[in-house]
């Protein structure tokens, strides 16, 4: 294999032949780099205590590591983990180890194949060499701007054959998920927070925001920060109620290490190095605009806070509480962005005003978390409109969401989406009302398992039904009719949602909703065709037939060049963003085919 890539590696312009071997040399090399994978992914022991690391190859001489959510501190960074690795081959990007080595031969036959792409795709587009030869310079050095608009131009203009094989309409669309992810890197701005470990001291607590059977939410703010513009940005804290978990750090890191697969920063002053190993067991998940960001997460003594005494006085210790505290004096403070409410609140207060659209903006983003979730093998187990807080900064019509309350979530890293179901004992979930009828009716035994896999995306379509002004089955109401139940219910039993809302939207909640999981959607799924009801033109929904690849593929550039040209924060261009960064052309035109059958229907 290698000789072959040695041999490859020669001057001179390609035909297609050779760039049909080239691409074949590329796919060989990720295969084997994953099976390479297979046996470095292993921890690596210092002196007998874990750095929690993957093997990694070192990529980055200037030393310069990319950071990680739970990384041990001084641990060395100037590396790259094989998923990187391969990521950075494909991107045709990253210094390599050396010129002769497997890692540096493979990344140049990546960049090769993408300059020829580049090169056949421009020839077809333009006759002019001279732009073609300053459009390719600027998409490689990281402007892809001149080359979406001559794209699109040409597909507009109905240039007949331009795009005549399907890796041809994968690899544009692969541009176009790296050109999102350099524009959204680029707005990714630093949080500032004092120097050093968080304690409660470092926070001025304000009033009681929320309060439930299980924490606390507090608004606040920094103590003692010199940067003005964080002091502007309100925060809260939520407060972990401690009823029976020893007030000792590494014990209650222990017991709700899954209220930090969202957290940015832990604080591990109290923690000594043995006991760090317990953030393996759980997934860490990447940031995500409809994710929660826990900032700061860290163990510290309960405090004397306003109502405490009168809102919950049995989760007090006995040093502020002598009477009727039972709450331990340690717990886990989680710091993160205060939102206006929460979507159960949002949705009661404004059941009249909200428009289709703006009602369609929040289910397609509370998907967009769902799939982010599944793809990084996270079940969050509790969906619910009370754990969805809302972002009103842009005006009422455009509501941005977070998903937040991950306590019940299951994160593990070594069964992914998938848990051991050997008693009745074991924790389905936190949401007994909306789980999924193949958690709800699950058995226990001792080879049984519970798959989670599309147990989400069932409770988003249950919530489908209040986000669009209905009143949700599976709840109890104040009308006579008794609620469904995940357990028993057929789907002949399920209304359809009432008022102002789309037959295609109609169509995929009772997909959501199908017992059988096999049979329902995944999250990316129906996030996409959300994002095709919302931006695709409006025939889309309504013809009989799917549009052609030609039609999926103008139109996927047209919005590309779109989102780069307007540097616009709001809510639209950021959800755009988020879907053209992970736009694959066959998933695009499967959704676009499933709107169409389901107006068929």
């Amino acid at each position: 294999m290698l000789k072959l890539l040695s041999a490859a590696k020669q001057p001179g312009r390609r035909t297609r032949k050779e760039m049909s071997f080239l691409r074949r040399l590329v796919c060989q090399g990720r295969a084997l780099l994953k099976e390479y994978q297979l046996f470095g992914h292993q921890r690596c022991y210092n002196n007998g205590q874990s750095d929690w690391r993957f093997f990694k190859i070192d990529l980055n001489p200037r030393g310069k590591g990319i950071s990680g959510g739970f990384a041990k501190r001084n641990a060395p960074s100037p590396s790259l983990s094989m998923p990187e690795l391969s990521s950075s081959i494909a991107r045709g990007t990253g210094n390599a180890v050396r010129s002769n080595s497997p890692a540096s031969t493979l990344q140049w036959v990546g960049q090769e194949v993408r300059r020829i792409f580049v090169n056949n795709i421009l020839s077809r587009v333009t006759t002019n060499e001279q732009i073609a030869k300053q459009t390719a310079q600027r998409l490689m050095y990281g402007d892809s701007r001149p080359f979406f608009a001559l794209v699109g131009v040409s597909l507009a203009a109905g240039t007949g054959g331009m795009l005549t094989q399907e890796s041809e309409f994968d690899n544009l669309c692969w541009e176009i998920r790296e050109s999102m992810l350099k524009k959204q890197k680029s707005r990714v701005s630093e949080i500032i927070v004092p120097d050093g470990t968080v304690s409660v001291k470092d926070l001025k607590f304000g009033n009681l925001i929320q309060q439930g059977c299980n924490a606390a939410v507090y608004s606040a703010e920094w103590a003692n920060n010199p940067s003005e513009d964080a002091k502007n940005e309100p925060l809260a804290v939520k407060m972990l109620f401690n009823y029976d978990i020893e007030s000792n750090a590494s014990t209650i890191f222990r017991a709700m290490v899954r209220e930090i697969v969202p957290a940015r920063h832990v604080s591990l002053n109290n923690i000594n190095d043995l006991d760090r190993g317990i953030f393996d067991t759980v997934k860490r998940c990447p940031p995500h605009d409809n994710i929660i960001e826990i900032t700061h997460a860290f163990v510290d003594q309960i405090p004397t806070l306003p109502g405490g005494i009168e809102r919950y006085p049995s989760a007090l210790p006995r040093r502020l509480n002598p009477v009727d505290g039972l709450g331990r004096n340690m717990s886990l403070f989680l710091v993160m962005k205060r939102y206006d409410c929460n979507l159960s609140e949002f949705l009661n207060s404004r059941r009249e005003q909200l428009n289709f659209r703006a009602r369609l903006l929040i289910f397609t983003q509370l998907l967009d978390a769902v799939a982010h979730l599944e793809r990084n093998g996270i079940a969050h187990r509790d969906l619910k409109t009370d754990n969805v807080l809302v972002d009103l900064s842009e005006g009422e019509e455009s509501p941005r969401i977070v998903l937040t309350d991950f306590g019940c979530c299951l994160a593990d890293r070594s069964n992914v989406l998938k848990l051991a179901f050997r008693s009745y004992d074991t924790e389905r979930g936190g949401n007994a009302a909306l789980m999924a009828p193949e958690v709800s009716t699950a058995v226990p035994g001792s080879w049984k398992w519970i798959s989670y896999e599309k147990s989400d995306v069932w409770s988003v379509g249950a919530m489908a039904y209040e986000i669009f002004g209905d009143v949700n089955p599976f709840y109890k109401s104040q009308s006579s009719e008794k609620p469904l139940d995940s357990r028993s219910y057929t789907e002949a039993d399920l209304k359809s949602i009432s008022g102002d809302v789309s037959a295609t939207i109609r169509n995929l909640v009772n997909v959501l909703l199908k017992r059988n999981a096999n049979e329902r959607l995944s999250g990316q799924e129906a996030a996409i065709i959300c994002h095709l009801h919302l931006w695709a033109p409006t025939t889309w929904l309504t013809r009989a037939t799917a549009p052609d690849e030609d039609e999926i593929m103008q139109w996927l550039v047209t919005l590309t060049t779109k989102a780069l040209c307007n540097g616009s924060e709001e809510l639209q261009y950021r959800l755009i963003q988020n879907f053209l960064r992970r736009a694959k052309f066959r998933e695009v035109k499967s959704a676009a085919e499933w709107i169409a059958n389901s107006n068929n229907e």
